[in-house]
Formats: C-alpha cells, sequence, structure tokens
C-alpha cells in the first residue's frame, strides 16, 4: 500500500501529526507531502549514488522519532520492525523529490492517516513510463521513485495502478 500523507497531518490526529512532523524536522524535510508505504524490508537502492542524482537513506525510530545508524551500502537490505522506518530522501537535477517513509504494515494500519490523491506524476516520471529517453543518472533515480511508488514492478513493467495513472496523462495530451 502506497499513500500520499500531509506533511502536517491536518485532518488526521495528533499522533499521526507528532510523527510526521518530528521525523520531518529530524531530516530537515520541508515538503507538503510524505509518500507512506508499507513493506516488511526495503533493498537500500542507489544509496552509494552522489551528486545532483541521488537517494539519501535514513533510519528512523518510531518511538522517539530520531535518526538511527545506517550503513548506506549499496542493495543492502534492511528489514523493518513495528519501531523502525526507512525515509528515502530523492533529489533529482539537484531538486529534492517528496520524501518516501516505508513503514511496518503493521505500523502503517494502526494509524489514520491524513492523504490525497497521489495521482500526480512528474516531467519526468511521465517520460520514464511512456519509454522516452533520460540521462542515465536521472534515469536511475526516476526508475527507483516509481518502484517506490508502485508504478512498475521490479522487473520494470507497468503496474495496475501505473497504468491507471498514466492514462490520465496520455488522454490529456490528445
Amino acid at each position: 500500500m502506497v499513500l500520499k500523507a500531509f506533511r502536517c497531518q491536518r485532518h488526521g490526529h495528533s499522533r499521526e501529526r507528532e510523527m510526521l512532523m518530528a521525523i520531518s524536522e529530524e531530516l530537515f524535510y520541508q515538503g507538503r507531502y510524505v509518500w507512506l508505504r508499507s513493506c516488511r524490508a526495503i533493498n537500500l537502492v542507489h544509496a552509494s549514488t552522489a551528486g545532483e542524482n541521488r537517494i539519501r537513506y535514513r533510519l528512523v525510530s518510531t518511538r522517539n522519532f530520531k535518526c538511527l545508524p545506517l550503513k548506506q551500502k549499496e542493495d543492502s537490505r534492511i528489514d523493518l520492525t513495528y519501531n523502525t522506518a526507512i525515509a528515502a530522501l530523492p533529489v533529482v537535477k539537484g531538486r529534492r523529490r517528496t520524501m518516501f517513509l516505508f513503514l511496518h504494515p503493521g505500523f502503517m494500519t494502526d494509524f489514520d492517516w491524513d492523504c490525497a490523491p497521489g495521482n500526480k506524476l512528474s516531467p519526468e516520471e511521465i517520460m520514464f513510463l511512456i519509454g522516452n529517453t533520460l540521462t542515465p543518472g536521472v534515469e536511475r533515480i526516476i526508475r527507483t521513485i516509481c518502484m517506490f511508488r508502485n508504478l512498475i514492478d521490479e522487473h520494470g513493467a507497468i503496474t495496475r495502478d501505473g497504468k491507471r495513472i498514466l492514462v490520465e496523462y496520455l488522454n490529456n495530451e490528445e
């Protein structure tokens, strides 16, 4: 499950607001939204990438909302518990994108998140999904973002959600 939650949780309960604000402050994230993704484990893809196209990962405690030690090793697998989450902060062309917060399924379902529709795609995501060529550094990160959002599967095929969202853009171009 992937949700696009308001960082400030305007209509959510105080616990959800406190959690997202505290994690955002800890990671110096100022964006309006946070992508919440339910999963039991995550592979740190492009963790060693530097420059203007990269993903920065942080292990966060869901008890006190503080960062925990995490070795940024490429393709290392991190198992999530109820008390931990992984934050991923993608940067594309030097601009920070919406933060992803990977949460244990039990933790994610225990809260009432204030969410917005998650159908908006960035221009790079649209170009990637319709098969246009991007520079290699940008394409690597956009592919990962699309996987995080469940727009493509691990083999690169567009998922049902990806097709549903992309068709809105393709119909608007005609």
